[in-house]
């Protein structure tokens, strides 16, 4: 994760698509596919526990920079775009994963941004 990875060597990467994890599977049986209904779902309950939803996007390598469904999420609570970071091959180990430095750019204005929330 220390070690620059060459924009050409992100580029070549197979860009696959995860296999289906347990619980991906457990939610579609759960909700149909629907993630609209699970967060909403999510959010009843934290509210009923008294916790607040935060919304933090990290991009892939040259991925999306906006958020899905942003407006919609943003009823729930804040949404943090971290999309910017998407086009910097310095800031990833592979094409989805931040390396070290991509995190701690991430981490430190996550911190900052919850440190100004008024959770």
């Amino acid at each position: 994760m220390e070690h620059p990875v060459p924009r050409e060597t992100l580029r070549a990467e197979p860009r696959e698509p995860a296999p289906r994890t347990l619980v991906a599977r457990a939610l579609t049986r759960i909700n149909g596919g629907e993630d609209h209904l699970f967060i909403e779902r999510i959010a009843r309950e934290a509210k009923a526990h008294g916790a607040q939803i935060v919304f933090v996007h990290l991009p892939m390598f040259e991925g999306r920079q906006a958020v899905s469904d942003e407006d919609f999420l943003k009823q729930f609570g804040p949404v943090l775009n971290y999309g910017d970071l998407a086009p910097h091959d310095e800031l990833f180990e592979n094409w989805s994963h931040l390396n070290h430095a991509g995190a701690m750019n991430a981490s430190a204005r996550l911190a900052y941004a919850l440190a100004g929330l008024d959770l």
